[in-house]
């Protein structure tokens, strides 16, 4: 059996699902979540904390929470 076929296989695979995956998100969340350039900046903010710091979900969701809450205050 040749393995590259199959890892070449599972890597188009993969690629499917995750083209899948982004699609069904970015319809629904996306265009009901993201209506300005600072909400940008914040998916990419939080993005890059978590990527960075390695913070839990919940202080940054907690600091999500702040940032609707004080944006909808001003």
């Amino acid at each position: 059996m040749n393995h590259h076929k199959f890892s070449g296989s599972v890597v188009l695979i993969n690629a499917a699902v995750v083209g899948l995956l982004v699609a069904a998100f970015y319809q629904p969340v996306w265009m009901s979540a993201v209506h300005s350039v600072s909400d940008i900046l914040a998916v990419v903010v939080g993005f890059a904390i978590l990527r960075k710091y390695n913070l839990s979900v919940f202080w940054l969701l907690a600091g999500m929470l702040m940032y609707v809450v004080g944006k909808s205050i001003i």
